[in-house]
C-alpha cells in the first residue's frame, strides 16, 4: 500500500519498512541511494520539527524504561533550575562541555571533520554551532517528549476518574 499518510507524527519509513518485515519479505541496504529531506532554514523551523520528533518518540518508543528514565532526568534537571539557578548554571557548563566533547567524537561528528575541507564546513562552525545545535536537538526532543508523556498520563487519569464516577452512581 505504501506510505501511510494518516501517520500523525512522521515515521512513515519506518513504518513501511515493519510493515515489509511483517508481511515476510527482506528490507536491503542499497548505498548508492539517497533521501531528501525538507531543509529546515530557520531556527524557528528546525524547533518545531526537533519538537514534534520528540512527539513522535514518545509515541514510537518501544523501550518505555529507558524512555521513562530520559523524562525523570530532564524533568529533574529543570526542577533543579528553578530550585538553586546558580548550581545548576555550573552543573549545566559541565553538562554542556561533556556532551559537547562526546558529541565531537561521535562517528557522525568524525566523518564530518574529516569531510570538512570537501563540503567547506570550518572547525571552528563544528565546535561551535553543530555541536551546541545537536544538544539543543536533545533538550526540544526531550520537551516534546514530556508534553506527549504528560498529555498522556492525564488522558488515562481522566478517563480512570469518569469511570470512578461513573461506577459510583450506580444503584447500590
Amino acid at each position: 500500500n505504501g506510505f501511510n499518510e494518516k501517520l500523525v507524527w512522521g515515521g512513515e519509513d519506518a513504518d513501511i519498512c515493519e510493515r515489509i518485515t511483517n508481511a515476510g519479505w527482506k528490507i536491503k541496504y542499497a548505498g548508492d541511494s539517497f533521501v531528501y529531506h525538507k531543509a529546515r532554514c530557520s531556527l524557528k523551523s528546525f524547533v518545531q520539527w526537533i519538537y514534534r520528533r520528540g512527539n513522535a518518540r514518545y509515541h514510537y518508543s518501544k523501550n518505555r524504561l529507558k524512555l521513562y528514565l530520559s523524562l525523570a532526568l530532564g524533568i529533574t534537571g529543570i526542577l533543579f533550575l528553578a530550585i538553586k539557578p546558580w548550581i545548576t548554571f555550573i552543573m549545566g557548563l559541565i553538562v554542556l562541555t561533556g556532551t559537547i566533547t562526546a558529541i565531537l567524537f561521535t562517528s557522525k561528528f568524525k566523518y564530518l571533520i574529516r569531510r570538512r575541507k570537501r563540503i567547506k564546513v570550518s572547525l571552528t562552525s563544528i565546535i561551535l554551532v553543530i555541536a551546541p545545535l545537536e544538544l539543543l536537538r536533545h533538550v526540544i526532543m526531550l520537551a516534546g517528549e514530556t508534553k506527549e508523556a504528560l498529555k498522556n498520563a492525564i488522558g488515562k487519569m481522566t478517563k480512570r476518574l469518569k469511570r470512578g464516577q461513573k461506577s459510583d452512581r450506580s444503584p447500590g
